[in-house]
């Protein structure tokens, strides 16, 4: 994989443009050079343990990245507290979360990884960029949601529980008004048919492709006194 400034800088210009994003989160040249750092250990960890299918740089951005960059965009219209606290839930090789934190890096962020070798992956990473405000939690969900109930500003995750299981641990997990990014495969129903969404609300749903498959990404915000 040929991984390196110039390479990346084409990538995020065509995946900006053809998503409508806004020019102001198009990475500095900083942030290029921890990208390539970022993918770098990526593709070396990849041959070891299994972090990704993903074998191209175009596979990379098109089935991953763009799910980063499209989480800070929305991110960027409706957070408003300067200093918000993420979680990110089964963060596995590090998406959409650190994708996300070099574009916005704003706040501080908790990785959720449980297995072992991933959650050393993702240490590894933050060590070698040098990244500030970021942890990595080696446990369940399960577990976080009992140690830090209601804690949390944003929460993001990408299909690491379905929808039904993952939406009562984000409520536990989220302050009031807190923000819910959703990496989904179906849109957002148009009423809130379950139990499981009546303490949120709906904020909007964006729709894209993944190379060739539609994705959904949903942003919600839990209620004022929802249930914890």
């Amino acid at each position: 994989m040929d991984i390196s400034a110039d390479i990346l800088a084409r990538h995020f210009h065509a995946l900006f443009a053809e998503n409508a994003l806004a020019p102001t989160l198009m990475p500095s040249a900083e942030t290029l050079n921890a990208f390539v750092r970022y993918l770098t250990l990526l593709a070396t960890w990849n041959k070891r343990i299994n972090l990704t299918g993903a074998k191209t740089l175009e596979s990379l951005f098109r089935k991953q990245i763009i799910d980063s960059c499209l989480i800070a965009s929305l991110l960027a219209t409706h957070c408003t507290n300067p200093h918000p606290r993420l979680i990110d839930l089964g963060s596995g090789a590090g998406f959409p979360a650190l994708p996300l934190r070099l574009l916005w890096p704003k706040g501080s962020v908790v990785l959720v990884e449980k297995q072992g070798k991933r959650a050393s992956f993702l240490r590894t990473v933050i060590a070698h960029l040098a990244l500030k405000d970021i942890s990595v939690y080696a446990g369940t969900i399960a577990a976080i949601s009992h140690e830090q109930p209601a804690s949390f500003d944003i929460l993001t995750s990408k299909a690491c529980l379905p929808i039904p299981t993952l939406l009562p641990c984000a409520k536990q997990l989220l302050a009031d008004q807190g923000l819910l990014a959703i990496l989904a495969t179906s849109p957002l129903p148009q009423a809130p048919d379950t139990e499981a969404l009546s303490d949120v609300t709906p904020i909007t749903t964006m729709p894209y492709m993944a190379f060739d498959q539609p994705r959904w990404l949903w942003l919600l915000r839990k209620n004022q006194g929802g249930t914890p």
